[in-house]
């Protein structure tokens, strides 16, 4: 089943993850009063009246303040949670609108529910990149990174700057879908973020 766009009623709408900041909520209010809602909220579908909340957490809690009651949404069907968060992830690195804690915070999330899921793609993907004993340059120079990105890599292991599960994560952060089409300076800024977080 493809996506498709349909009216959906807040009160249907679930919250199953909420790692966006609320700040300046305020602000996304009065956007909405002047405009409306421009881009729709994106949903997966569990059933006829039951939707959980993929992407667009300060935009149905701006809504629920106005005390509007339906809302356009981008409907998908239902998935896992681990991809509910990789599809948050992908959004927000292409559209750049993530902060450091709120990016952190969805990558821990995703992989550990790639870890804990059934979900097989998630778990492969996780698996696939997991090193086994002391990882070799070869095997950091394989990652799909730019190669001052790698040489940085290669250089920080070699000088015990990182550990073995910072590479693990930076290799299957590297590996999800979407990572390639990101430009590099994105790509950067998220290895810059698992180098100091994990």
């Amino acid at each position: 089943m493809n996506s498709y766009c349909n009216d959906v009623l807040l009160d249907d709408i679930s919250l199953e993850l909420q790692v966006r900041s609320q700040a300046n909520i305020e602000t996304l209010v009065e956007s909405i009063q002047l405009t409306g809602i421009v881009t729709p909220l994106i949903v997966e579908k569990a059933n006829e009246h039951d939707y959980i909340l993929v992407d667009g957490h300060r935009r149905y809690e701006a809504l629920q303040l106005l005390g509007i009651t339906s809302v356009q949404c981008l409907i998908f069907p239902l998935t896992s949670t681990g991809n509910r968060l990789l599809r948050q992830l992908l959004l927000g690195l292409n559209s750049k609108s993530l902060s450091k804690n709120t990016m952190i915070q969805l990558i821990v999330n995703w992989l550990d529910a790639a870890q804990e899921e059934k979900d097989a793609q998630l778990k492969t993907l996780y698996l696939t990149n997991k090193v086994k004993g002391k990882p070799s340059d070869k095997w950091i120079r394989n990652l799909d990174l730019h190669q001052d990105l790698i040489n940085f890599l290669v250089h920080s292991y070699r000088e015990h700057r990182i550990e073995v599960e910072t590479l693990q994560v930076i290799a299957t952060v590297s590996a999800l879908p979407g990572f390639r089409e990101l430009d590099d300076r994105v790509k950067l800024k998220v290895v810059e973020i698992l180098v100091n977080e994990f």
